[in-house]
């Protein structure tokens, strides 16, 4: 019988220019290090066998270098110049070019991570053919911001799935005295928790760069990230913490590699990802009680959507703020009518086009018709979304 390999992925967490790359670096460096002195009996740390990089910045790269991506690219183009009149416009378009390169990008790097997982898996039943193996260690590291647990929740279901499919290969295989065990997958986080102002200090050193984020979006994850927590998933129990790493030139110390080490063996021998569970039949009561919650949740989304638009209008013309406000309640009346979640339209644009919609509609003459532009490139900038206004 072959033993279980061990596949250990660790995510960093954390804002653009919090460091998160710096850290991952080292990281990778360190325990590239580690495989050396492992090979001569010197290493004190964790050793893998095999170590694999995601860089999500190199992923969108790739993106922007790929020709179908350079055809799309073009119709983005446009002959204003960014500090000329029209320049906000270009702004928003460049931020709405960058925010579908990055989507590919999540999107190309959960592919490349099943396939690291696949590709163990068969190298596993290759050798297995030489008689039983030892089993082997593969450390992933997965470099993005990961503010929301949906993102992380993402590379979890990855796992899941991963696992699934593996349990199904062995159950086909349970009569063959040498099958081959799926590997243990663990879950670990690095949470790099840097002040706002220093991101953004190391943001504007960027740039002219591709890393370059505009700093409205920044500010916006800063508001909506949300922490790896334990006690909201469980897949986020092995986590450390890293705080201000650009006041802590000591950050990536042996004590950060031996915590390091603590989590990502944790996350493999005592909480190893585990195959989604089967679904549970409900009756029609529980499932009305939960079509309700989720109702009620989905509300409660859109009124915090609906109030941040409320707020960004009246920054931007404080004259505007009983129609942003009447705007407001006029949505929020229209979504409590709704009986179904489903309903609703996917994604938040909607709700964006819907409100500017109802603070514009009164806006005749010449002079409203500019202060209407303004507010919709305003809002479209904070909420990632491009529009030409009429």
């Amino acid at each position: 019988r072959n033993a279980s390999d061990e596949v250990s992925i660790l995510i960093l967490v954390g804002l653009p220019g919090s460091g998160k790359s710096t850290i991952a670096s080292s990281i990778v460096q360190h325990y590239l290090e580690q495989q050396k002195d492992h090979l001569s009996a010197t290493s004190t740390y964790l050793s893998f066998d095999d170590i694999s990089y995601i860089e999500y910045d190199a992923v969108a790269s790739d993106i922007y270098n790929d020709e179908n991506w350079k055809h799309l690219n073009a119709s983005f183009e446009t002959p204003n110049d960014p500090t000329s009149e029209g320049g906000a416009d270009l702004d928003s378009k460049i931020s709405s070019r960058n925010l579908i390169a990055w989507r590919k990008s999540r999107h190309e790097a959960l592919k490349l991570l099943r396939n690291k997982l696949d590709e163990k898996s068969e190298q596993k039943g290759l050798q297995s053919q030489y008689g039983p193996q030892k089993h082997k260690r593969t450390l992933v590291v997965m470099d993005d911001n990961f503010h929301l647990r949906s993102m992380r929740r993402d590379v979890y279901k990855v796992c899941q799935d991963f696992i699934r499919a593996s349990s199904l290969d062995q159950i086909s295989h349970d009569m063959c005295q040498d099958r081959i065990e799926a590997p243990r997958i663990g879950l670990a986080f690095l949470y790099v928790d840097t002040k706002l102002e220093s991101c953004l200090l190391n943001n504007d050193k960027r740039s002219g760069t591709s890393r370059f984020v505009p700093e409205g979006i920044i500010r916006n994850m800063n508001q909506t990230i949300e922490a790896p927590d334990e006690s909201k998933a469980k897949f986020e129990l092995c986590t450390v913490v890293v705080s201000d790493l650009n006041d802590n030139k000591a950050s990536c110390s042996n004590e950060l590699y031996t915590e390091l080490d603590r989590i990502i063996s944790l996350s493999t021998t005592k909480f190893p990802v585990s195959p989604p569970q089967p679904l549970n039949v409900m009756s029609p009561e529980q499932l009305d009680e939960e079509r309700l919650v989720t109702l009620k949740s989905r509300i409660h989304k859109i009124d915090l959507i609906l109030r941040a638009l409320v707020g960004a209008t009246c920054r931007h013309d404080k004259k505007l703020a009983r129609g942003a406000n009447e705007a407001r309640k006029t949505l929020l009346m229209e979504c409590k009518n709704i009986k179904e979640a489903s309903d609703f339209e996917e994604g938040n644009a909607w709700i964006l086009k819907k409100f500017i919609a109802c603070v514009v509609q009164n806006l005749d003459n010449d002079l409203d018709a500019e202060r209407a532009i303004k507010i919709r490139l305003v809002l479209n900038d904070i909420f990632f979304i491009s529009e030409n206004p009429k």
